[in-house]
């Protein structure tokens, strides 16, 4: 049985409204597009590194990381445009390979062990699609109908270590069979797994704040020699 071609594939749209051109944002020293093209190529599993991208300043970067680029129509570049759409586009641009990895350059807080621990478990689980996640204790509730999501208010109140954990995307990366896009549209389908990772990993950039404070975690000597794709400052 040969062995599953699997490549990855980052999103990197020019537009943002947050950040200006927020997929080159700096942080710590390297560009958010950096962080996570040097952390997919650093990866023991991936085939090879792809960048779609409606930008030229971000395809000039990317090629220069060593990423391929594949050039994304501006339709599939707007406001409201999701990643899936860019993937189904891109595949016969990859080779039509057999496993898909999606990585977001807006969640950059990656442990090295990752994404390999993450395939390598998707591999022999057997599994159709992976996202990665945190567990999450707050209680959570419905923002209109105050539908109860994590417990029943009319009991006792729970303490937060006896609650049992939601599991909630992180957005950091998506593992999945090709078949999920071309027949689905969709990153996550069929016998789905997933991978835990601290809450820490789970800060997305969506505003000048949230850069501050992964600045403050990847230059922090507790976090740096967990994080991936090299975090020698």
């Amino acid at each position: 049985m040969t062995e599953p071609r699997i490549v990855a594939i980052i999103p990197a749209r020019g537009g943002s409204k947050g950040i200006k051109r927020k997929n080159l944002a700096m942080l710590a020293g390297k560009s958010l597009l950096e962080w996570t093209v040097r952390y997919a190529q650093k990866a023991l599993f991936i085939d090879n590194v792809y960048v779609t991208t409606d930008n030229n300043s971000i395809a000039e970067a990317a090629h220069e990381l060593g990423a391929v680029i594949i050039k994304r129509p501006k339709e599939l570049a707007e406001d409201w445009s999701i990643a899936d759409e860019a993937v189904v586009h891109a595949l016969p641009q990859m080779g039509d390979p057999d496993i898909v990895v999606l990585l977001q350059c807006t969640s950059p807080l990656r442990r090295a062990c990752d994404l390999d621990n993450a395939i390598d478990k998707f591999l022999s689980m057997e599994w159709d699609s992976l996202f990665s996640a945190c567990h999450m204790r707050q209680f959570a509730w419905h923002p209109t109908e105050m539908m109860r999501l994590m417990y029943d208010h009319t009991d006792k109140r729970p303490m937060r270590q006896d609650r049992m954990p939601a599991l909630v995307e992180n957005g950091s990366f998506y593992i999945t069979k090709t078949f999920g896009y071309t027949e689905f549209n969709n990153r996550v389908y069929g016998n789905i797994g997933y991978h835990v990772m601290p809450w820490w990993c789970g800060i997305e950039i969506d505003t000048e704040v949230d850069l501050e404070l992964c600045e403050l975690i990847m230059r922090s000597e507790r976090f740096s020699n967990l994080l991936g794709a090299d975090t020698r400052f």
